[in-house]
């Protein structure tokens, strides 16, 4: 806006109504900042328009304001981003949760062929499903009241398949030893 309020100095006002080459100097910076926000600047991950609003300019910032997601940089799982958003408020939280993604995966990794890896992982998914059914209840009872959107509702629901999902394959690793060889040949 500065500069704006500099090439209006330096063409003057007497110019500007005198040719329309000045007005369109003097209409472009706008013109660009307008696109700039509407096409430009938007987040790799969730495609939230970076800029937003005439504040926009003024602040820069890092990360998404939507998905709260790095503009630059490695992407982030769901898991990894809230560990680091946690990590801002209680460390000790965030390396607790980062020690049990990271249990987890290596469970994932060994339950296909180590039955004691499965049964372990299967008793993790089972503690995790009582609470993600409570939240999708939850999700449910408040949009039912109207006080959320139908997106959080669905995305509820979508963890909570998800994680039935996974509990299935586990438990089909578990079921017995011609299950297990069945599944790891190929």
């Amino acid at each position: 806006m500065v500069g704006l309020a500099t090439l209006v100095l330096v063409i003057g006002p007497h110019r500007i109504d005198q040719s329309p080459w000045y007005a369109g100097l003097v209409i472009l910076p706008l013109l660009i900042l307008v696109a700039a926000q509407l096409f430009a600047f938007r987040c790799p991950h969730c495609g939230e328009r970076a800029v937003r609003g005439h504040y926009g300019y003024w602040v820069a910032s890092d990360t998404c304001a939507k998905c709260l997601r790095d503009f630059e940089g490695a992407s982030l799982s769901d898991d990894q981003l809230a560990e680091k958003l946690i990590a801002e408020d209680n460390p000790e939280l965030a390396q607790k949760l980062r020690q049990r993604r990271l249990e987890e995966e290596e469970l994932r990794k060994r339950a296909p062929t180590d039955a004691q890896a499965a049964a372990i992982l299967e008793g993790m998914l089972k503690e995790r499903l009582e609470g993600v059914e409570a939240w999708v209840r939850d999700m449910q009872r408040l949009y039912a009241l109207k006080q959320t959107d139908k997106a959080d509702l669905v995305a509820a629901e979508v963890s909570l398949n998800k994680l039935q999902a996974d509990l299935r394959w586990c438990m089909g690793l578990t079921s017995g030893p011609a299950q297990r060889s069945r599944l790891t040949c190929a």
